[in-house]
């Protein structure tokens, strides 16, 4: 889904609200979430980190980061919902196979659900729980932050705003070996694959410029020399992902075939930078001011719980990712990954 600067700025400004924030989970994610949430409201009043095993450890990271210093922590949800009061939203930061747990303790108790990527290590789990929020009249999102990356949204507004210009695709996305981020070393996670891992960034950067087309995997393979799949479309256009964990430096590099020369985006940095040809596209700082994605989601994702019946690519994204990951799963048991 396209948007234009003044739904991006609504998001950015709606992400400041003080209602009370649940984040399940206290490892990595779950702080950084907790950094994005009291950046953008000037606090951590409102903010909960519910966590069974990584209390002793957030206790001391809250101690050394003092903008954080009110965001309650507890190793239980009564005790989370005690500090703040009752949730109108949740985001789920926990690892891929307690998602699904997690995630229906936090619609049992009414709150809308962000479930960090991916949904669930197992889909048909996945799927239940999108029926259980269904039932409860709750919005069950998945966190694809990269539909709200702003520099991609201008391209579509000009240099892409026509779908039919947009030919093949390519996605490369590379972390260093043991990379440290947001001030922890990056974890994977047995149940979850690296391309299962990255599908749902992918998915997002590709939708946001097509917001319309129909994706399916025609072919991935994981090994130990190269991690890649291919997705296609229902105009036959081809969309190549290359991924690694073992590179020399951190690459985000979205290159898109048009009508004229290779435009290429670099979103490796909070300085995205755009290349036509041998022409560096000047982005408004408009655009390059908006620069926290995870601060965009979650903005975007407090609106859609205020006006359900608007799209919200967040909650649109489920289903559709659960039928790539199964199809990503069936190209991994066919080459015994």
């Amino acid at each position: 889904m396209k948007y234009d600067l003044d739904h991006l700025k609504a998001f950015w400004r709606a992400a400041a609200s003080p209602a009370p924030l649940l984040i399940v989970g206290g490892g990595r994610w779950g702080r950084v979430w907790a950094g994005v949430a009291a950046a953008a409201r000037g606090s951590g009043e409102g903010i909960a980190i519910v966590s069974r095993q990584h209390s002793d450890d957030l206790e001391q990271w809250r101690a050394q980061n003092p903008a954080l210093k009110d965001v309650a922590i507890s190793d239980c949800l009564p005790g989370g919902i005690d500090a703040i009061g009752q949730p109108n939203i949740a985001i789920i930061a926990s690892r891929p196979r307690d998602h699904v747990r997690d995630s229906i303790a936090t619609l049992n108790i009414g709150a809308h659900t962000l479930v960090e990527k991916p949904m669930s290590d197992t889909t048909d789990a996945a799927r239940e729980l999108l029926k259980l929020a269904e039932s409860k009249e709750r919005l069950i999102g998945v966190g694809t932050e990269f539909s709200y990356l702003t520099v991609l949204h201008y391209l579509g507004q000009t240099s892409l705003e026509d779908d039919s210009k947009i030919g093949n695709i390519r996605i490369l996305w590379a972390d260093p070996l043991n990379e440290s981020r947001h001030g922890a070393a990056k974890r994977s996670h047995p149940e979850i694959g690296l391309l299962e891992d990255i599908l749902p960034h992918a998915y997002s950067l590709i939708r946001t410029l097509l917001p319309t087309a129909s994706l399916r995997i025609v072919s991935a393979n994981e090994s130990e020399t190269g991690n890649d799949m291919t997705l296609t479309d229902e105009t036959n256009r081809k969309i190549l992902v290359e991924c690694t964990k073992t590179a020399e430096g951190r690459q985000r590099l979205l290159q898109i075939e048009t009508d004229g020369p290779l435009l290429q985006l670099d979103f490796a940095s909070a300085q995205p930078f755009v290349e036509q040809g041998t022409q560096k596209l000047q982005v408004p700082r408009d655009y390059l001011s908006l620069d926290s994605t995870l601060r965009l989601e979650l903005g975007a994702f407090l609106l859609a719980t205020e006006n359900p019946s608007n799209p919200c690519p967040l909650v649109s994204a489920a289903a559709p990712l659960l039928d790539l990951q199964d199809e990503l799963r069936h190209y991994r048991r066919v080459l015994g990954n």
